[in-house]
């Protein structure tokens, strides 16, 4: 994926435990939402980075019924957003 069509709609709000297992971010047009880790059960592009990743890596996925149900995020976009704090 073009590093261009990665939309900057999220940003970091907190993680909820300590095995930082599920995070709050903020979506432009949903609000927040709790996100859960989890494994890929298919190949894809990370929501942040624009990275491809592949089946059983770990990414989060929305917990929610939104438009944005599809979207997937690595942990290394998730800690991206969490250093960052902002909106990328």
């Amino acid at each position: 994926m073009n590093e261009n069509r990665v939309t900057p709609l999220y940003r970091f709000v907190q993680w909820i435990n300590g095995s930082h297992d599920l995070v709050v971010l903020r979506h432009a047009d949903y609000g927040d939402q709790l996100w859960k880790a989890g494994r890929a059960r298919r190949r894809k592009v990370c929501r942040i980075t624009g990275k491809p990743y592949g089946v059983g890596e770990s990414v989060y996925a929305p917990i929610t019924n939104r438009a944005n149900r599809g979207d997937r995020i690595t942990k290394d976009g998730i800690m991206k957003l969490a250093g960052r704090g902002s909106i990328i």
